[in-house]
């Protein structure tokens, strides 16, 4: 019997139970496909298997595959000229608060709002 045959009587589930007994690679696809609880329900021992320690090449294992890295953008090194900028800037700022603040004082002084506030008070009666 060839091996389609009775991977197909195994699909089928027509196959004996002794034949998975005996065949390792037909008990491994049969695990695999019915799980190994329902073969161990069936009644089915698992043969013996050969030790793990034997490599069984898969094809030609001499291909060198090189798997290409993503390309991650690198920050660009303005490190420098932003610091510049930022206190440039907060020290024109801080200027101009310094200025207006000064120019708002002096102005207060020359307009003395103390007479018109004499004068809404007695136009008021307060």
């Amino acid at each position: 019997m060839s091996n389609f045959e009775r991977v197909k009587q195994l699909l089928d589930g027509d196959i004996e139970l002794d034949e998975l007994e005996i065949d390792t690679e037909l008990y491994q696809m049969a695990e695999s496909i019915y799980g190994r609880e329902a073969l161990d329900e069936m009644g089915v021992m698992a043969p013996e298997r050969p030790p793990e320690s034997i490599v069984q090449p898969n094809g030609d294992s001499n291909h060198k595959v090189q798997i290409p890295l993503p390309e991650i953008p690198l920050p660009e090194d303005n490190t420098d000229s932003k610091p510049k900028k930022r206190w440039g800037l907060r020290i024109l700022l801080l200027m101009i608060l310094v200025a207006g603040g000064l120019a708002g004082a002096h102005f207060a002084d020359l307009i003395d709002l103390s007479e018109y506030i004499d004068d809404v008070r007695e136009t008021l009666g307060i």
